[in-house]
């Protein structure tokens, strides 16, 4: 659900810059923490008139996009590091007394 974005908003200087629900001074990390104290979405609605339950699945696709984007990321950092290994690897392994570029250690680590 890309919807979100026409609901949650970013302001520098409200909240601190968390994202925040239609302008308002409620968080998105407000909302997750209510849920995750065991309060009903009704519950919510029925403290914070000024919500609505669009409101409250938008803070829910927000954090789901972002945990999904941060995962990409650490899987992303994961590869780069296997990659730094595997050629630091190599490197050890490579003769000292011959020249090997980056390429070539690049293509035998693609290639293995």
């Amino acid at each position: 659900m890309q919807e979100y974005k026409k609901i949650i908003t970013i302001e520098p200087g409200k909240r601190g810059g968390q994202p925040c629900i239609r302008g308002m001074r409620i968080s998105v990390g407000d909302i997750l923490g209510w849920l995750a104290a065991g309060r009903s979405m009704e519950q919510i609605l029925e403290d914070f008139e000024e919500l609505t339950k669009e409101d409250i699945y938008a803070a829910l696709s927000y954090a789901a996009n972002r945990e999904h984007h941060i995962h990409q990321i650490d899987t992303k950092n994961c590869l780069e590091e296997k990659e730094d290994l595997g050629l630091m690897l190599l490197m050890q392994k490579a003769d000292s007394s011959k020249r090997v570029s980056r390429e070539t250690i690049m293509k035998k680590l693609v290639n293995s």
